[in-house]
This record gives C-alpha cells, sequence and structure tokens, in this order.
C-alpha cells in the first residue's frame, strides 16, 4: 500500500514540475502581449477596474497568436485606483510581459461648461456665475441635466427619469439627454497643471456623403467643488402646459392610457427652491420636468374620469399635488 501512494505522489509531483516547465518555456516563448478591443480607460471616482470587451492578443515565437481573457485570473494589474481624480497609468501583467494603460479618473458632481465652439470659432466663454450648462455625475450611470433660458434653471432629473443618463465605454462617456436620441460624447483632458476637464464634441455631417463634415461643435466642462444641493421646497409651475378651470382649480386633461411622456403634459414643472448652502453657487432654484417615475403610479389613466381627482406625488420627500381628469381619446 505505501508502494502504490508513493508511486501515486511521485506522478504528481512529477505531473507538477512539467506543468511549471511548461509555464516557463511558454512565457519565454512570447514575443508581445497586447491590448485589442474596448478596455475602459476613463472612470468616475469609485467606479471598479473594467476590461469592457477587450482581450490580451499573445504572440509567440512560432507565430502562433493567442486571445485571452481578460481577468483577474490570467492578468495581474498594479497602479490602478479610482479613489480620486486623476490621470494614471495601470500595469497589465501576463506571465512576463507588462502592458502600460493610460486612464483618467473624473469626480463625480456638478460639471458646468466653459466653452463652447463652433468650426473652431468661440461662441461663448463661461465662468461658474455664467455658464448656461451643468452636468451633474452621480456615478453608476446617473446624471442630473441643467440647463439655462430666460434666466430660469430647468432640470431633467436622471435620478428618475432614466432617459436622461451615461454609459462609459474605452476612454468615451456618452450621455443621453432624453428619449429624442440627443446626446452628447465626452472624454478626459488631463492638463500639466493638474485640471481635469470635459471636452464634447458633436459632429454634423452630410446626409448623402457622411465623410463631409458640415459643423463641428465643441463643448469644454469644469468640475465645482460643492456638495450636491438640498430641497428646502417645492410647487408645481403649470407655465408650458395647457389647463382647464374647475371651481378655481387648475386641472390636467390626459387621454385614455395616456403617460406623462405620451401626453401633452410632458413639459409639466416643479418649481424647486433648495436650502442655501454654498453662497458661490448659482443654482438656488431650478424647474424640474416632471415624469413618469416621480408621479410614481399616482395619475390613472386607464379608466374615464371627469370630476378633477388629486394626485399627491412626491419630489426627494417633498409632497406636492395636482388635479387631473381623464377622456377618451
Amino acid at each position: 500500500m505505501k508502494k502504490i501512494l508513493l508511486a501515486i505522489l511521485v506522478v504528481i509531483c512529477l505531473g507538477g514540475v512539467g506543468l511549471l516547465g511548461y509555464t516557463i518555456f511558454s512565457s519565454r516563448n512570447i514575443v508581445s502581449a497586447e491590448i485589442s478591443g474596448n478596455i475602459k480607460t476613463l472612470y468616475v471616482v469609485g467606479d471598479d477596474l473594467s476590461f469592457g470587451d477587450a482581450k490580451l492578443k499573445v504572440t509567440y515565437k512560432n507565430g502562433n497568436i493567442k486571445m485571452v481573457d481578460l481577468d483577474s485570473d490570467t492578468v495581474e494589474v498594479a497602479y490602478f485606483s479610482t479613489s480620486v481624480e486623476a490621470h494614471g497609468t495601470m500595469e497589465i501583467t501576463y506571465k512576463s510581459k507588462v502592458i502600460k494603460v493610460e486612464y483618467d479618473v473624473i469626480k463625480k458632481g456638478y460639471h458646468y461648461l466653459t466653452n463652447k465652439k463652433l468650426n473652431t470659432i468661440t461662441t461663448g466663454a463661461y465662468e461658474l456665475s455664467t455658464t448656461p450648462e451643468m452636468i451633474y455625475i452621480g456615478g453608476k450611470g446617473t446624471i442630473k441635466y441643467y440647463s439655462k433660458e430666460s434666466g430660469k434653471w430647468y432640470l431633467h432629473d436622471g435620478e428618475y427619469d432614466k432617459s436622461y443618463k451615461y454609459s462609459i465605454v474605452g476612454d468615451t462617456m456618452t450621455v443621453k439627454l432624453g428619449s429624442n436620441e440627443k446626446q452628447l460624447s465626452f472624454k478626459a483632458d488631463y492638463s500639466d497643471n493638474g485640471t481635469m476637464l470635459l471636452r464634447s464634441t458633436f459632429i454634423t455631417r452630410n446626409a448623402n456623403d457622411p465623410d463631409i463634415v458640415i459643423s463641428k461643435e465643441e463643448k469644454t466642462y469644469r468640475h465645482y467643488n460643492t456638495n450636491e444641493s438640498k430641497v428646502n421646497t417645492v410647487s408645481v409651475d403649470y407655465s408650458k402646459v395647457s389647463t382647464t378651470n374647475y371651481d378655481g382649480k387648475k386641472v390636467l386633461t390626459f387621454n385614455a392610457n395616456d403617460t406623462f411622456e405620451t401626453s401633452a403634459n410632458k413639459n409639466l414643472l416643479i418649481k424647486v427652491r433648495y436650502i442655501d448652502q454654498d453662497e458661490d453657487f448659482p443654482i438656488r432654484e431650478a424647474y424640474v420636468y416632471v415624469c413618469d417615475e416621480i408621479i410614481d403610479g399616482e395619475v390613472r389613466t386607464g379608466n374615464v374620469i371627469s370630476a378633477p381627482t388629486i394626485a399627491y406625488c412626491f419630489y426627494e420627500s417633498k409632497e406636492f399635488n395636482f388635479y387631473y381628469i381623464v377622456k377618451n381619446a
């Protein structure tokens, strides 16, 4: 019995030595290793490392090429962190080969428009106090999009309206602005003095010949370090919708089976006043576009409702309400 056990141990040991020898041999025969595909190189503070759809293209001395999955079992990653805003270089090690990959980390929070160009001509240069546009990046794909019109700030809140969101592929953050497919594409621009900017480029091409560029709009955004605004009061604003008066009440009209997105009330606003917590921050109040997620089922359009019915709603834990009726389409 002891002889059998000894024989098994010898076989295992020899197999281990053989495997080690093969690993060393394979490592020595690697000519090059390079990233193939879109490895994520743009991050928001707090994001986890992502290899995206990238693989490792490994070339051997005999000319063979092997595509290796990138994961914690196949490679080691050093000098990578998203704990703070930074421009860094991570090292990805596969056997004897080390691949250096530059990456950028941008801050969460408010990023305001500082410069706008059309075909290389500056059409707007702004300070924090004069900027007409802001994007609040909340992490995990969420944004809040602020735009200034006639002296008022309007907000599409991506915490509720999921058609306002961002995603990152490679070095590009795509910010989707609503269901109309309008979007911005951001890339990080890290300067020698340590400033991290976001730059967006929007190109309009000829419909018949896409190689012909009709216009090129470039925008630059800078981060402003302040806490997220806290809501103080909320009230309904009917300035962008039509209403009917019933006994002194303003009443919205929906067609049967309407949602807010499909109804004539999709521009209903709530006026939000924020708690004053940063005297330099220009947004003291904002007009927030109401969406189905904010209403959260309080408007029921499955049946005709001829008598004004009240909808009790909440935004950031603050209550607001309005009256509505439902008619046949």
